[in-house]
């Protein structure tokens, strides 16, 4: 009788759950953005530890605020590999998000990356259509029109 009454508790975790009280996160938007100048290129020693960073100029391209230019610092508190650092004339994803008194924050988030998804997707295509000839093509069209 007492692990019917038990499974009876645990069952009602499930079945009504507490709610929790937890922060909502802040927030987010992305924008499109054009690295216009490395002002700053080094290393910091953040906790012993020395950590990439890059303080950059960049042109938003995209959004409420398009063509203007902000500093952002990427890397530094957070570890970035050389392969993460920006270059100057490359397309990034900008992060914008609200800090603690409403302030805006901005950070890349990642290098903008669709037009090489393209010409992979190009690629990949052509040699469906190569391989399988008309039932390749027939078989792209039907992938185009089911995602549609």
């Amino acid at each position: 009788m007492k692990w019917l009454i038990s499974f009876f508790v645990v069952l009602s975790f499930y079945i009504f759950p507490l709610p929790a009280s937890a922060q909502i996160p802040p927030e987010q938007q992305y924008y499109k953005a054009r690295v216009e100048q490395i002002l700053q290129d080094g290393k910091k020693d953040i906790g012993g530890k020395q950590n990439i960073f890059q303080q950059v100029s960049i042109r938003l391209l995209e959004g409420p605020q398009k063509d203007q230019v902000i500093t952002v610092e990427h890397g530094g508190m957070f570890v970035i590999s050389k392969e993460q650092k920006v270059v100057a004339g490359g397309t990034v994803i900008l992060r914008e998000s609200q800090g603690p008194q409403g302030k805006k924050i901005y950070s890349i988030a990642d290098r903008y990356r669709i037009p090489q998804v393209l010409w992979i997707l190009a690629g990949f295509f052509l040699v469906v259509v190569g391989i399988a000839g008309k039932k390749g093509l027939g078989a792209i069209i039907g992938m185009v029109v089911s995602l549609s």
